[in-house]
């Protein structure tokens, strides 16, 4: 603010000598030239009004000159109008952040249980280590141009500040990405049906031994884990108490055919909730804010053996079906998730278990 006010005066000073001085003109179009530079990079908005303005004055100057309390009546009226447009704009973007403080507030986080200890004894399998740097990497980050980033700022002491990026925005270097922190929500209504049209039918016994994939469909489970985590809305965590603009993981879609093979169910296995893993069993795919009201069932055998596997280190095991496949992917503790999780790196938090059938 305060350099909007300086930086205003010495425009306004010289721009009233330049009336009567080419070389007073000549440093005064150059400086507007700079408020207007500070007006579209940095959104110094009464400075870029007031340059706009001075420009346009200075182009009357012959008029002016005619009666000396022209050009000051003219350059004064210029100012009083910038800085009156930008208060205006600031009042706008101070009523429109209050609502937004109001709809996404603090809040506390729900208490988690402790996540599973999948590796007592040492560090991960090279394999899924690797697995799990590739999955942190695609991960939305926390940029300043981030929906995070919007919410911390939002809700700091300073914002005032922040306010003034549309305003009186020296302070504040660029505009703030408050329309991402509601437009990147995805609807409540938001509802993903099972494929196989909500059935909830008991899945075929295997007809062969649990095996540990390599490389197939780990880009199908990956997909699918990055959708449902929601990274882009884990909103801002100051602390365990003080948690904004989070959204529950859920599905958005079903995952991408595979290699010729196509999701036809797709359940969440818990580890943390209960004494025992269970499956909850939903016509849609899961969705984590509704899911503890959700029926359960026990593990089938090919989840039990495939589950010893996840908790030996690996990430993804197969078996044959009947008409298809079975599939049981880990999902483990990326180092974006202990803030809330607790627990260390690639502990196991849960598993999707998948019917995969021929076809597209």
């Amino acid at each position: 603010m305060n350099f909007t006010l300086v930086y205003s005066a010495i425009l306004l000073l010289l721009s009233n000598a330049g009336v009567y001085s080419g070389g007073f003109r000549k440093i005064t179009i150059m400086l507007c030239g700079m408020g207007l530079l500070m007006w579209l990079f940095v959104g110094a908005v009464p400075l870029g009004l007031l340059s706009l303005f001075l420009i346009f004055a200075l182009a009357t100057r012959t008029f002016c000159a005619r009666r000396w309390w022209r050009f000051p009546a003219l350059s004064g009226t210029a100012v009083l109008a910038a800085l009156g447009i930008a208060f205006l704009m600031t009042q706008t973007e101070q009523r429109r952040i209050t609502g937004l403080r109001e709809a996404f507030p603090y809040q506390p986080m729900r208490e988690l249980p402790a996540p599973v200890d999948s590796f007592p004894g040492g560090p991960l399998l090279a394999g899924t280590e690797s697995r799990l740097d590739y999955l942190e990497g695609k991960v939305p980050g926390e940029g300043w141009r981030s929906r995070t980033h919007a919410l911390q700022i939002l809700h700091e002491e300073n914002v005032s500040l922040f306010v003034r990026s549309s305003g009186f925005g020296q302070e504040r270097m660029v505009r703030l990405p408050l329309g991402k922190i509601p437009d990147t929500l995805r609807p409540d209504e938001l509802r993903v049906p099972q494929p196989n049209g909500g059935s909830s039918r008991t899945h075929a016994e295997t007809t062969s031994e649990v095996r540990v994939l390599e490389w197939e469909f780990h880009e199908l489970h990956r997909q699918g884990i990055l959708d449902f985590i929601n990274a882009e809305n884990f909103g801002h965590v100051k602390d365990r108490r003080n948690v904004a603009g989070f959204q529950s993981h859920r599905f958005s879609k079903v995952p991408e055919p595979s290699d010729g093979w196509r999701v036809e169910t797709l359940e969440l296995v818990g580890l943390l909730l209960h004494a025992e893993p269970r499956v909850y069993v939903s016509a849609e795919l899961p969705r984590m804010d509704e899911l503890r009201k959700a029926p359960t069932r026990p593990l089938d055998r090919f989840e039990v053996a495939g589950l010893e596997q996840l908790r030996c280190d690996e990430d993804l095991v197969a078996a044959d079906a009947p008409g298809g496949m079975r599939l049981l992917g880990g999902i483990r503790n990326a180092k974006q998730c202990i803030q809330c999780h607790d627990g260390k790196r690639g502990d196991l938090l849960g598993a999707f278990t998948y019917t995969l059938v021929k076809g597209r």
